[in-house]
């Protein structure tokens, strides 16, 4: 099975396709929730389909584009889950049913924050999209990307909301005031020992790159095993 990737961020409709397709726009919305049950990966709103209407109708009534907020899965990265939107939703319709998105400036825009740590992939991403003919075959087409690498540290992992902490070798002088992370490693090593130098020379030899506060706590056990072969 491919890496999984997670993903959180928004999606626009225009108010001209809403205006003009609304019953297209609700078997969108539709589509997208029901598709959640079905697949690993995709675009999945947050809000109940109930709300979801809501939301539409109040978008057309005051004329307006609709945004909604989604979390993602992306099959090694969100952008190629998206670069097949309306593949993915021919699943449980006929892409057929969703061809008013071809018409002009009929497109669905997605602005996003991914994120896959095992293979250090870690970028915002914004995909215009729409639906096209291409031959016989109607296919989702990007009509336009933007792509910026984040980098994978602490200080942009806890910034984009990825982890509630997070430590590298930036700041790794913080871990000493961590009382939970200290209690637990004191139990099985000096609490003496536990300085920024031992902690610093730790993450150089275990090739390090950032650790979440759980995952930290799981490291203990690889702490305690480096301590005892090098400093014992």
């Amino acid at each position: 099975m491919a890496n999984l990737s997670d993903a959180y961020g928004t999606f626009i409709i225009s108010k001209e396709i809403i205006q003009h397709d609304f019953s297209t726009v609700e078997l969108l919305l539709s589509a997208m929730k029901n598709l959640s049950t079905r697949s690993e990966y995709g675009v999945f709103p947050d809000d109940n389909i109930e709300v979801l209407f809501s939301k539409l109708r109040e978008a057309k009534e005051a004329k307006t584009e609709l945004e909604i907020t989604f979390l993602g899965t992306g099959r090694w990265e969100l952008a190629n889950c998206i670069a097949y939107f309306f593949e993915y939703l021919a699943v449980l319709h006929p892409i057929t049913e969703f061809t008013a998105f071809s018409k002009p400036n009929q497109t669905l825009i997605f602005d996003f924050v991914d994120f896959e740590p095992c293979l250090d992939i870690f970028y915002t991403g914004k995909y215009e999209i729409s639906l096209q003919k291409t031959e016989r075959t109607w296919e989702t087409t990007v009509e336009s990307e933007e792509r910026i690498t984040v980098p994978m540290t602490a200080k942009y992992l806890v910034s984009y909301g990825i982890y509630e902490t997070a430590y590298d070798e930036t700041n790794l002088s913080t871990l000493l005031d961590n009382d939970v992370f200290i209690a637990e490693l004191s139990r099985v090593m000096p609490k003496n020992d536990i300085t920024l130098h031992f902690l610093q020379t730790f993450w150089k030899e275990n090739w390090i790159s950032v650790l979440d506060e759980s995952a930290l706590l799981e490291s203990i056990e690889d702490i305690v095993e480096f301590y005892q072969e090098e400093y014992e």
